[in-house]
């Protein structure tokens, strides 16, 4: 194990989140100092300094031979990196005093760069949180969804295409150009695109300019944080909530659907799009789910219009894992929390910004599924799983099946700690796949319309180790505590 380049990185990546805070602070002084922009600052000036620290004391020096950046260091550095970003993005809520206990604030900054979405702020808490607070929020899911990682890799000349594969939960790990620089640069691009036209179009839809750049940061990151206490029901309409929708589906689409475009132009995506099983799938959930639950919830709602809009808007957030809530739907019908409760385990595209085990794993996983039971009828006979038109090796189905193992004992295991912290067992199952799914809110007294606030510290501590272990899809966090990973 090479340290020194892996400590180089995890300070670029700490350097980076300093200046995202010293950025905010500026923004939050020029509002008044009421908006908390001083504890930016001071918060942004500790990250910087300890980041460049790390980073200028353990980069290549003049002469001496470049370090090398294999597959192990790459996940060392993002294994190790996402912690400590989360710690140092817990310090603005505690300089501040806005959310004065550590685990807390801890808990807050994960749900941040994570793009989980959830809190311990109560809605009350949320309307009255300092301008400054609540651009920091956003901004810790904007930086998490387009992927730190990826964010240095288009920048810094290290790392490669070892670090663009290791951060694969925010983009696609298959570098679709020669270049991981060159990839990563094209999905920035796309990222940038798709949030200037999430705010042009939650301004034009009515909001006001800092809640559609707030929301649109959230909304294109797929986080669910939102500067009002109601979420997306303080808009209570199709103006606002429309373009909310086609957003969110947007960008639980691969990003690399968007970098085609960007390289082809906009034929070759939707042709791309229409060919792809995944897509087809993902769009067929939406409309089958939200019809289904507008149906069934049509009582709940002053008219199926509205049923309907609600519907949509709930599919469409917790399949995307944003976590947006038009509505507190805790007291919908069984099966319609059924049905979410699925959205929330699935997730949405591959390469998207969106969490949950992805649809794409869901198709391999029930293709597997089928062609055992074919082996199983006819024992000679020769089975091969294909996915647009194209054979799916081994190897990828075996990785797939290690993954959905993975996810699915960690959510056992997560849900039986937070029954011992107090939750009951629906609650905490809800809680354990919000996490992983970087979903946001979960089932009855933690639901859309509550928060975790009075859940235990060391309930808080595991949801965000699940929040991280969902984000980075296990194996850069998990492989960093064996012990022989570090040894030379």
């Amino acid at each position: 194990m090479n340290r020194r380049p892996v400590a180089a990185f995890v300070g670029a990546m700490l350097a980076l989140v300093g200046l995202a805070e010293l950025s905010a602070g500026a923004v939050a002084l020029s509002w008044g100092p009421d908006s908390c922009g001083d504890s930016l600052l001071i918060g942004g000036s500790i990250s910087a300094l300890f980041g460049l620290f790390l980073w200028l004391s353990n980069k290549k020096k003049g002469d001496e031979p470049a370090s090398e950046f294999h597959r192990r260091e790459a996940l060392a550095a993002v294994g190790l990196g996402w912690p400590v970003i989360v710690v140092f993005g817990a310090l603005p809520y505690l300089i501040a005093g806005a959310i004065p206990d550590l685990a807390d604030a801890v808990f807050e900054s994960s749900s941040g760069f994570t793009t989980t979405g959830a809190t311990i702020l109560s809605g009350e808490r949320i309307d009255s949180l300092p301008q400054g607070l609540a651009l920091w929020r956003a901004l810790t899911q904007w930086i998490g969804g387009a992927g730190i990682v990826v964010v240095l890799v288009s920048i810094l000349p290290m790392g490669g295409r070892n670090f663009f594969q290791s951060e694969v939960a925010g983009f696609d790990s298959d570098v679709r150009s020669p270049l991981a620089r060159e990839s990563a640069r094209e999905t920035l691009w796309a990222y940038l695109g798709l949030t200037l036209l999430g705010v042009g179009a939650l301004w034009l839809a009515g909001m006001t300019p800092l809640d559609a750049v707030l929301h649109s940061f959230t909304t294109i990151a797929t986080g669910g944080f939102s500067n009002h206490g109601a979420s997306l029901g303080h808009y209570d309409s199709w103006a606002v909530q429309g373009p909310v929708i086609a957003m969110m589906i947007l960008a639980g689409t691969s990003f690399s659907f968007f970098a085609l475009c960007i390289r082809r132009g906009p034929g070759s995506m939707f042709t791309a799009l229409f060919k792809s099983t995944e897509w087809r799938l993902y769009i067929a959930i939406i409309l089958l789910f939200s019809a289904t639950i507008a149906w069934i919830d049509r009582g709940a709602h002053p008219d199926l219009g509205t049923s309907l809009r609600h519907a949509l808007f709930q599919v469409a957030s917790l399949g995307t894992s944003t976590g947006f809530s038009s509505t507190d739907w805790n007291g919908w019908h069984e099966v319609s929390r059924a049905l979410l409760l699925f959205l929330i385990m699935t997730g949405a595209c591959v390469g998207s910004t969106s969490g949950g085990i992805k649809l794409a794993r869901v198709a391999i996983l029930a293709k597997a599924a089928s062609s055992a039971l074919r082996r199983a009828a006819s024992p000679r006979r020769v089975t091969i799983i294909r996915m647009d038109g194209a054979s799916v090796p081994d190897s990828i189905v075996s990785s797939v099946v290690d993954f959905a193992l993975l996810w699915i004992s960690s959510l056992i295991l997560g849900a039986l700690f937070l029954t011992a912290c107090g939750m009951t067992m629906i609650e905490a199952l809800a809680a354990a796949g919000t996490c992983l799914g970087n979903i946001g809110p979960g089932l009855d007294r933690f639901g859309p319309a509550s928060s975790f606030a009075d859940l235990h510290s060391a309930g808080k501590a595991c949801m965000s180790v699940l929040m991280l272990l969902g984000r980075l899809e296990f194996y850069a966090l998990l492989i960093a505590l064996l012990p022989r990973f570090w040894k030379d």
